[in-house]
């Protein structure tokens, strides 16, 4: 990934777009083999345990302190169960030679975008201590068109809405730590990581709103602030035995964070019905604070051709999520109690593993166990209403592969996953995005099993590398998206758990060296979700989705100093249940000039050039349809600066925190 001169002066979102099989959409939620379930990982460590949201620590997480990503479509029972779709571990530099080493980078592009990075670390025999820092100042842009249909009662519904959003605001990512290994025995570590970020935004959108014959046209303005903080700390203990391979490790962490945002609104009427809506000013508060704790043991004990690994985990999570409303009647400002709400979640999960490995030769096989005991509490403080969710639950995993490593080899695997439903499914609490569209989660919502299977099969020689692979999931009480529309004409969204989804699938990725400095990778998924809602009488669901997309990446060394990369990607068309998603495609293009010994560089990039990069959508049903566009500041340039000091290899954290082993389909990029 250090290579990859297409993510200059990006952060964490742009590197993951560069992975084979992993999309990023415009909101930041990634996905993996068109399934969104990932269980992401930063060093080791689940995002879900992190002080902040996902998408927020994705985006303070500058692409300069990437070392790789690693992909485990079909991980152990050693691993969480967590991601349907499997794995992505995120990791982050880390120079392991002696002495000092580091580097700074420095990126804009003389205008809105502004980045600046360094790394430092010291080592000598018996101390390691680093520190990763990063910070980006942006603005963004974005606009939208909004289409929505509606007959009911003999009443015919037509809402038209396009929106502009500006927003600005700053990252800040710092990670900081140090290891003390006493003798080859003992190693002591221990880091923390701060993150914030905040900014400022305005959007306006404007309506056309025609009931019957009666048309209505208005616009309301937003203006936002929105602040965000995390911090975590992580101590371990590494105890190794006479045989290095033999281990036994201690980890434990803890974190805190808050997301704290206020929005006031105005809405104007220019034309039509003044009844057709509530125009009172409004204002929100909203303040969503988070506490995670984790305690896990590893043991590793080689035994000639086998390996046998035990532990144990605990995790635990409370996260407390307030909303508050105020209306404007008569110049008083005073509470909005129904669209005012507190909604605290508790989580608990004791899990136990054991897995054994065997290497014999050109065959490997690894078969593993996990369970898992969870309890799962959710309150809506301004109801008074409980929810309570208790479950045990078994996780089987087996993996066997043959072939001599490097060369060839074919690769059969098993795993059976969960898809805890989030927060935010879970909320019961409507949440308008405007008068005619609410969203509300479903407090009764289950888990999710997935039994995961693949074969796999790759080919390496001295200028081409091939990897296939098939694949199929088995869903039991799929979560999905639901939506209909209620008597008094509002659409309303909410969750429901499906029979059960099936997933057919094929994944190929070719890359290799064509000429001399001209490589080029390949990589292409196509897949097939049946669905199935025969218990919901939701017959519009039993459909299936197809989805196709493909990537190509061309690395061209000009000449010694001077790199050349061009990077494209496209996502067909896709039928979905109730609807269609429209294509999508981008292109990245960057070049880099190094200097004084490849110690400096400079790299410009060109994002989106052709300005394509969108997206669009259409659902709807015999009585209703909706379709809509959104487009955001793609198209970019950026220059970046980058300086290393000190000796010039790097190494990363691998391994500290979920085991160093590569399995299934691990594409380490």
């Amino acid at each position: 990934m250090e290579q990859n001169t297409t993510t200059t002066g990006g952060n964490a979102i742009d590197v993951l777009r560069q992975v084979p099989g992993v999309e990023v959409d415009m909101n930041g939620k990634v996905s993996l083999r068109g399934n969104t379930n990932v269980n992401l990982l930063i060093d080791g460590k689940s995002t879900r345990m992190s002080a902040a949201n996902e998408e927020a620590l994705l985006e303070n997480i500058l692409a300069d302190n990437i070392k790789d990503v690693e992909v485990i479509t079909n991980p152990g029972a050693k691993y969480d169960p967590d991601g349907m779709a499997g794995i992505l571990n995120i990791v982050l530099k880390e120079n392991r030679l002696a002495g000092l080493n580091g580097g700074f980078s420095l990126g804009t592009d003389f205008g809105v975008r502004n980045n600046a990075s360094g790394q430092v670390n010291y080592k000598n025999k018996h101390f390691n201590l680093f520190s990763n820092v990063g910070v980006k100042a942006r603005v963004r842009n974005r606009t939208g068109d909004n289409e929505q249909f509606m007959t009911l009662n003999d009443t015919i519904t037509y809402l038209n809405e396009i929106t502009t959003n500006d927003r600005n605001g700053s990252n800040l990512f710092f990670k900081s730590g140090m290891e003390y290994t006493p003798n080859r025995f003992h190693t002591f570590g221990f880091d923390m990581s701060y993150n914030d970020g905040g900014g400022k935004g305005d959007s306006r959108v404007d309506s056309d709103h025609r009931v019957d014959d009666i048309l209505s046209k208005y616009y309301r303005e937003t203006t936002g602030t929105g602040f965000r903080d995390g911090l975590d700390f992580t101590l371990n203990y590494d105890r190794k035995f006479q045989d290095p391979r033999h281990n036994l490790t201690f980890l434990a962490s803890q974190s805190q964070g808050k997301d704290d945002h206020d929005n006031s609104f105005e809405m104007f009427l220019e034309s039509g019905d003044p009844d057709i809506l509530d125009f009172s000013p409004q204002k929100t508060a909203r303040l969503n604070k988070n506490y995670s704790s984790l305690f896990q043991a590893d043991y590793v004990l080689p035994l000639e051709e086998w390996k046998i690994e035990a532990g144990f985990k605990s995790t635990g999570r409370e996260m407390d999520d307030d909303f508050v409303s105020e209306s404007q009647i008569s110049g008083e400002w005073s509470d909005y109690d129904s669209l005012t709400n507190q909604f605290i979640y508790n989580e608990k999960i004791n899990a136990v593993y054991t897995q054994i490995s065997l290497n014999k030769g050109m065959a490997q096989g690894q078969f593993g166990l996990r369970y898992e005991m969870a309890e799962a509490h959710s309150e809506l403080v301004t109801t008074d209403s409980t929810y309570d969710n208790p479950y045990n639950s078994f996780f089987p995993s087996a993996s066997i592969s043959f072939g001599p490593a490097g060369i060839f080899q074919i690769q059969a695997s098993y795993s059976k996953r969960i898809n805890r439903p989030s927060s935010r499914r879970l909320n019961p609490f409507p949440n308008y995005s405007n008068k005619m569209n609410m969203r509300m989660g479903n407090p009764f919502l289950r888990p999710e099993y997935i039994d995961s299977y693949e074969l796999n099969f790759s080919k390496m020689s001295r200028k081409l590398s091939i990897t296939a692979g098939l694949y199929y999931r088995h869903m039991v009480d799929k979560i999905r998206h639901h939506k209909f529309v209620r008597d008094d004409g509002v659409g309303v969204t909410t969750y429901v758990n499906f029979d059960n989804t099936k997933t057919f699938g094929s994944e190929l990725v070719l890359s290799g060296q064509l000429v001399k400095g001209l490589r080029v990778m390949l990589s292409g998924n196509a897949y097939v979700d049946a669905f199935d809602a025969s218990s919901l009488n939701m017959a519009e669901y039993d459909a299936d989705a197809i989805g196709l997309s493909g990537r190509a990446m061309i690395m061209w060394n000009l000449s010694q100093n001077t790199e050349l990369m061009l990077m494209t990607f496209y996502r067909a068309p896709m039928d979905i249940p109730l609807g269609r998603m429209n294509a999508m495609s981008f292109t990245t293009f960057s070049i880099k000039q190094s200097f004084m010994d490849k110690r400096m560089s400079l790299a410009l990039k060109v994002n989106d050039p052709l300005d394509v990069q969108g997206f669009s959508f259409e659902v709807g049903e015999a009585h209703w349809n909706q379709s809509g566009l959104w487009r955001w500041d793609s198209r970019y340039a950026t220059l970046n600066w980058d300086y290393r000091f000190g000796k010039m290899e790097q190494s990363s954290r691998r391994g500290k925190r979920g085991g160093s082993e590569r399995e299934d389909m691990d594409m380490g990029f």
